[in-house]
């Protein structure tokens, strides 16, 4: 029997996001050439995510998986090399992160974590060279969703859901419309790869 898992990356249940990530596709965007993408928070505090035994990183492992995990997920993109620098700006965990990505067909892509600021502000473009995809969050809102610059026109078939009421549904149905979670495998990659960027940095 098929187990179901679900791994809750709230934004893969926006409308505008699920279908962003049909058009890329079915080739709106033409070949992908690059993704450039930022997350800001004023983030970390006390707590559990400041102590690195219990955390496992700091804001790029916490909040920096979902912006890589809406990355990954829109576009099917698999990295094949990333570079990356970190600052803990004198925290036991990482802050701040830059990290760059190749990916398989030559796509490049740009990702930005910055803990340390004052509050939320999210973006994420991706760009291909039929057109490009531009997202903007800020206080935890999605603010506006463009298709080569104007507002993206979500159908009324592609419904708001969430994590919990989806891994409900599908338990309920049988399975019926589940998606497999093998996109998290590739964060976890791309995460570790990163880290270990900022190792061999260090040697």
């Amino acid at each position: 029997q098929e187990r179901l898992l679900v791994v809750s990356y709230q934004r893969h249940f926006y409308p505008a996001y699920a279908y962003a990530r049909e058009l890329v596709q079915k080739g709106a965007l033409g070949e992908l050439k690059g993704v450039v993408a930022y997350v800001t928070q004023n983030w970390g505090g006390r707590g559990w995510r400041m102590v690195p035994e219990l955390a496992g990183g700091g804001m790029f492992m916490d909040t920096g998986s979902h912006l890589v995990a809406a990355v990954l997920w829109i576009t099917g993109l698999t990295p094949v090399k990333v570079s990356a620098f970190m600052d803990k700006r004198g925290k036991r965990v990482d802050m701040d992160a830059v990290v760059n990505a190749r990916f398989r067909g030559g796509a490049l892509g740009s990702l930005s974590f910055v803990g340390s600021a004052s509050r939320h502000d999210e973006r994420l473009s991706i760009h291909g060279d039929k057109g490009t995809l531009v997202f903007h969050l800020h206080q935890w809102e999605v603010r506006e969703v463009l298709l080569n610059g104007e507002p993206l026109e979500v159908p009324k078939r592609v419904k708001e859901d969430t994590p919990d009421a989806a891994f409900l549904r599908w338990i309920r149905n049988g399975g019926k419309g589940y998606e497999r979670a093998d996109f998290a495998v590739a964060v976890a990659k791309f995460t570790e790869a990163a880290y270990r960027s900022v190792e061999q940095k260090r040697r």
